[in-house]
């Protein structure tokens, strides 16, 4: 209990917006991830990601999140300025399949009319691991030979478009170009000459479109996503003159797409907002792994390995939350599939494009994965603190009084996600 009352005399300290943080979202069991996302379904800023033209719905906006699990701080502010709403962002993740370190974004929206909004952003990210030898011999040599540990870069690009009118409309359109090197060597002799060059590369391209219309207490919502990856394995041997004695190439082609379309009611009783919603969730995936070859020697590869395969699911998802008091507001989610299937299979074809060898399909159905979330958010004035609130502390029994660990007298946290929000 003395725990209890701690977390609550913190908290008098802070004030909030109660819509603004992923946090929340995931405390009504909703999640913007790239391949299922159903946040669309409420408003919130964190929404922007999907949607980047409602930024201008929450100017004058700060939010610092962190979350336990991943042991990541989200956050961004927004300003008026420009004449429009500003968005710097100091961990956005820019959705790609490939580089998923940390990043910066920028995002700009303008309202150009009553009836419409648009909006622009720029995400990019960085890391380089290099090493370059010196020539620290005596005598002294010419030997620099390079060593690329680790090597991410992506650029990603973010529009916005949203309409007012008879039927309300968001769109967002979001591309990121990656590029990952997780190895690279380069070795030279002592006159400079390369005799040695090895690499293993991704790159890529990911697009996603995300469209919403709001038809009273209904909303629709429609989501796909395109992921496009290449693995390129190199390996170059050089004579002392410098021709390419030996080039050995692989390639890996990874694709796959994802597509959502759902719907949502959303009914409001004084201080309780409760939504049920639905999507068909869609996965199609093809991955084709080459023999790698010796270029010098052969033209193409003798053989592909396929492996492709399709992913159904149709989640039930519930949500509420209520305001119980001037300061608190407490939420909970549950999604539950009511239909999933995942059907995959896998086959050889040689260079002349017959199959040589094809294996087993498999199928598999899951219904048995409830999930279930609490949350709740305290708010005085202009600031608000979102809390996920572990799950532990409610569903076995005393932890909800003590916070204490029911296994080996262990402690619990009280939150595995926590936003702090500030609009002024």
């Amino acid at each position: 209990m003395k725990k209890f009352l701690v977390v609550l005399a913190v908290l008098a300290l802070f004030a909030s917006v109660a819509i603004a943080s992923e946090t929340r979202l995931n405390g009504l069991g909703l999640s913007s991830d790239s391949y299922s996302p159903d946040a669309w379904m409420v408003s919130d800023a964190a929404n922007v990601n999907l949607f980047p033209a409602t930024i201008v719905k929450y100017p004058k906006l700060a939010v610092f999140e962190y979350g336990y699990d991943s042991g990541d701080l989200n956050s961004y502010v927004n300003m008026d300025l420009l004449g429009g709403v500003i968005g710097l962002y100091t961990n956005k993740s820019i959705n790609n399949s490939i580089v998923s370190d940390t990043n910066s974004a920028v995002l700009y929206g303008l309202n150009l009319s009553d009836t419409m909004a648009i909006a622009v952003g720029l995400t990019y990210q960085q890391y380089l691991d290099k090493t370059v030898q010196n020539p620290t011999e005596v005598p002294v040599t010419y030997n620099k030979d390079i060593y690329v540990g680790s090597f991410n870069d992506a650029i990603g690009l973010n529009l916005g478009l949203g309409l007012l009118g008879a039927i309300p409309m968001d769109f967002g359109l979001s591309l990121s170009l990656p590029l990952h090197i997780n190895n690279e060597d380069t070795n030279f002799d002592s006159d400079g000459n390369k005799t040695y060059f090895y690499q293993e590369k991704t790159s890529g391209l990911d697009t996603k479109f995300n469209a919403k219309a709001t038809l009273g207490d209904m909303a629709i919502g429609l989501g796909v996503q395109s992921y496009l990856k290449k693995y390129e394995q190199i390996e170059q041997n050089f004579t002392t003159g410098g021709a390419l004695s030996y080039d050995f190439y692989k390639v890996d082609n990874y694709q796959e797409t994802s597509i959502q379309l759902g719907t949502v009611k959303t009914v409001k009783l004084d201080k309780t907002t409760v939504f049920v919603g639905t999507q068909l969730e869609l996965s199609f995936w093809n991955n084709i792994y080459a023999d790698g070859y010796d270029k010098v020697l052969y033209t193409k590869t003798p053989s592909t390995y396929y492996y492709e395969g399709m992913w159904v699911n149709v989640p039930l998802v519930i949500g509420a939350e209520t305001k119980i008091t001037d300061n608190w507001t407490v939420r909970a989610g549950a999604k539950k599939a009511m239909w999933n299937n995942e059907t995959d299979k896998s086959y050889w074809k040689n260079s002349d494009g017959k199959i040589t060898w094809a294996g087993d399909t498999y199928s598999s159905s899951d219904t048995n994965d409830l999930n279930v979330n609490f949350g709740a958010t305290f708010e005085i004035a202009a600031f608000s603190i979102d809390l996920l609130v572990n799950k532990d502390l409610v569903l076995n029994g005393p932890e909800f009084v003590s916070g204490e660990g029911v296994a080996n007298g262990n402690t619990t946290d009280w939150a595995s996600q926590i936003a702090l929000n500030f609009k002024w």
